[in-house]
């Protein structure tokens, strides 16, 4: 906000348009950015997350099946007669952990490499019955190149391992969680990038390789729209859903200059 106002303080006159938008939702699954991009067109987009006031490329998505088990009911005093659902998902955590661990083994340039963990986990009814369903939610973040296809393919296949070796035990994908969506990149050498490194040159007097991004952010739905988008905004990332978040004042003043800069670069003076 402040970029902008200086900007149109200063009075130059620009050859185009700036717009800001206050989209909601980009923790959960982006309903705000989805939305927006269904009529909306620009030439370029900044998408204010932290980075410490660095040019960011590219950054990783998520993904979030959700793992079921199936087992009989039984009572707890006879479990001889039942399934027990959490006793299955045993062997399927030990498998999802082991593809996770082979992930490591794929390397993106900025981003590092994908990952797949267990986030949270549901079982049983009661203290005394043999719970008949159990649920894992997988969290699968993806980096650039690939997809929630090819991801849902894979958890697939070690399940399909699973219940290849333990014949007793049925698991699924069931469902998914929304999430924030996939991953994005931009060319290193695209105008937009330029002009950022240096915007940030001029102000912090310092020329940054551009980096990447481990968490999602709203850009790739920008990028999904056709519009070449970059992250660059205050605040280390490091401390992201940390107790007593902050960002800097100064990063803030860094960051406005280097906004306004920008903005007066790519739409040019008329």
């Amino acid at each position: 906000l402040y970029a902008i106002r200086a900007v149109s303080r200063s009075g130059v006159r620009l050859k185009g348009d700036i717009v800001m938008t206050a989209v909601a939702d980009e923790e959960f699954c982006s309903r705000g950015a989805r939305k927006l991009v269904e009529n909306f067109s620009a030439d370029y987009a900044l998408v204010g997350e932290p980075s410490s006031s660095r040019v960011v490329v590219a950054h990783r998505g998520s993904f979030r099946p959700v793992v079921v088990t199936e087992g009989v009911l039984a009572h707890s005093s006879r479990p001889d007669l039942g399934v027990n659902a959490i006793f299955a998902m045993a062997p399927v955590l030990q498998e999802l952990e082991k593809y996770g661990e082979s992930l490591t083994e794929r390397k993106h340039r900025l981003c590092g490499h994908p990952t797949c963990t267990v986030t949270l986990a549901k079982g049983g009814i009661k203290d005394n019955v043999i719970p008949d369903a159990c649920e894992v939610v997988v969290d699968r973040r993806l980096v650039p190149g690939e997809s929630e296809e090819e991801a849902e393919r894979e958890i697939q296949e070690v399940l399909n391992r699973v219940m290849k070796s333990n014949t007793n035990i049925k698991a699924k994908i069931d469902w998914h969680v929304p999430t924030t969506g996939g991953p994005a990149e931009i060319p290193l050498d695209h105008p937009l990038v330029n002009a950022a490194r240096q915007a940030v040159k001029e102000v912090l007097g310092e020329d940054f390789e551009p980096t990447g991004k481990t968490g999602a952010t709203d850009m790739n739905h920008f990028v999904r729209a056709g519009i070449p988008t970059l992250i660059l905004g205050p605040g280390d990332a490091g401390i992201s859903h940390q107790v007593d978040e902050f960002v800097e004042t100064q990063q803030l003043f860094f960051t406005s200059q280097v906004y306004s800069r920008l903005l007066v670069s790519l739409l040019g003076v008329a």
